[in-house]
């Protein structure tokens, strides 16, 4: 199973809407075929293991890390593939909560006198997966928040100068998390400060995100990064406005290649669960919340965050006027603070990545079925 898991990440950024999914067929204990899910419309991770194990698969064992799909859409289902090829033995690390198949992947298998079994590596799985199975669940993508910070909680100067608190190890950590996920969240403030292209470039072949900012005013500029580079590199980039914002302004963005929403307004501010909502009608999976720390604090304040990630440089800034990690006006006791679960640290470079959880997580309580 943790070659499967193994194998599942190589389709990381490249599968979404579908889970990134990956599969070993094991015969008298060797790996005989290995493979993962590719794009959206082309194979499953079943098909590519069976076709490398060949006569191979018959009467082995196949671990996959998410149920296999027992229905035809773009592709064939995979559980007639895993009946034609004779295997004996079908271990998943999760069920797939899609109505289409919840369960009945394995009910199919069973019936045909295959055995299944469900939840090995469930914790690692549902990690890998996380976003494919709360938009499942919820309709809404998976929210990950990520700030970077000195040691002592700061983001930028009292002047606004950010550039650069993490160092080059990490920022490469946040362009492939933008090649991971579907969309990436901004304040306005930061497009001013910045310019950022928030785009993914540490390697050639990259999927780059949609590109969001929360601008109620609609004041982003025709010729900053996101909206000179809109046309050229894939992904939209979308001007949230408020209903009221100026009604030349949006007209302007619309021509430079923005695609504006006008969104309605929740406690002063943009609402992010229409903002979610919206995503989630474009099929995002997963959504990277990447500052500033208004942003940060609204985002928490609404319960919409899912993970936290924070980069932490080894400096110090100090100053009462520099600009906090997380803004706004605060939880107000530390009862209602926001608990970190099942966090985790990690050298990046000079920098420590800190990672955890805002929600329960979405293992399911289930070790085996049939």
């Amino acid at each position: 199973m943790r070659r499967a898991l193994r194998e599942a990440r190589k389709g990381l950024g490249w599968t979404s809407p579908n889970p990134c999914v990956g599969a070993v067929v094991v015969q008298n204990g060797e790996v005989v075929g290995a493979g993962y899910t590719r794009p959206a419309g082309e194979r499953h991770a079943e098909y590519f293991a069976l076709r490398q194990a060949g006569k191979g698969a018959r009467g082995a064992s196949v671990y996959t890390t998410l149920e296999p799909c027992c229905y035809y859409g773009r592709t064939p289902a995979c559980t007639e593939e895993l009946l034609a090829s004779g295997v004996r033995k079908v271990v998943s690390g999760v069920r797939d909560p899609n109505p289409r198949v919840d369960g009945e992947g394995f009910r199919q298998l069973q019936r045909a006198g295959v055995e299944t079994a469900v939840g090995l590596c469930a914790r690692e799985a549902t990690r890998q997966m996380e976003g494919y199975l709360k938009f499942v669940e919820t309709g809404l993508p998976f929210v990950t928040l990520k700030m970077a910070m000195t040691l002592d909680g700061k983001i930028a100067s009292p002047s606004g100068e950010s550039k650069w608190i993490s160092g080059e190890s990490a920022r490469r950590h946040v362009h492939q998390l933008r090649h991971e996920n579907d969309a990436v969240i901004v304040g306005i403030n930061t497009v001013l400060r910045d310019d950022p292209q928030l785009t993914a470039r540490h390697r050639k072949r990259v999927r780059n995100p949609h590109r969001v900012v929360l601008d109620g005013r609609a004041r982003t500029p025709v010729k900053s990064h996101l909206l000179r580079e809109s046309l050229s590199c894939g992904g939209k980039t979308i001007i949230v406005v408020s209903r009221d914002a100026n009604p030349r302004r949006v007209s302007e963005l619309n021509q430079a290649g923005a695609e504006v929403w006008q969104a309605p307004l929740s406690r002063g501010g943009i609402s992010l669960r229409w903002v979610l909502r919206r995503l989630g009608k474009m099929d995002c999976r997963g959504v990277i919340f990447e500052g500033g720390s208004e942003v940060a604090a609204s985002a928490l304040e609404t319960g919409i965050v899912d993970r936290v990630l924070l980069f932490v440089a080894p400096k110090l800034l100090g100053g009462r006027d520099a600009i906090p990690v997380i803004g706004g006006r605060g939880l107000g006791s530390l009862g209602k603070a926001a608990v970190v679960r099942e966090w985790t640290t990690r050298r990046m470079g000079e920098d420590l990545m800190i990672e955890g959880a805002l929600s329960p997580p979405l293992v399911r309580a289930e070790e085996t079925a049939g």
